[in-house]
């Protein structure tokens, strides 16, 4: 099993495509001190970015245009999306009925907008 494992990450290493290594280093300690760096996870960079974000946190300053937000947001998905809306000294929260989908595109239209104050995934 092991062996297909590492099978499956090697064709994730191809030429001119970017990836991400999650690496775990140990210290050796003992007459000569080593270091050693296991390679732990192998993603290509267009899986991390495609994927869903799982929660989402968007805040909104003064100004801000529910309805835009509603036709941005109005795909139904897998990310649950909490709306905070600042007003003076009033920070008020509002948690979506349902979950919409929300990826980088999303991410990137909204931060666009200058009524968004902060996203947090």
């Amino acid at each position: 099993m092991f062996a297909e494992i590492l099978v499956s990450n090697r064709d994730k290493l191809k030429e001119s495509e970017s990836f991400v290594l999650t690496l775990q280093k140990d210290k050796i300690t003992g007459e000569q001190t080593k270091k050693r760096i296991n390679v732990r996870k192998i993603l290509r960079l267009d899986e991390v970015i495609n994927k869903p974000y799982s929660k989402v946190t968007i805040e909104l300053k003064n100004g801000y245009n529910l309805e835009e937000i509603s036709k941005l947001l109005s795909t139904s998905g897998e990310t649950e999306i909490n709306l905070v809306v600042k007003d003076q000294n009033i920070k008020a929260s509002y948690l979506l009925k349902n979950n919409r989908k929300f990826d980088l595109s999303h991410l990137k239209a909204l931060k666009a907008k200058e009524y968004v104050e902060k996203i947090t995934v």
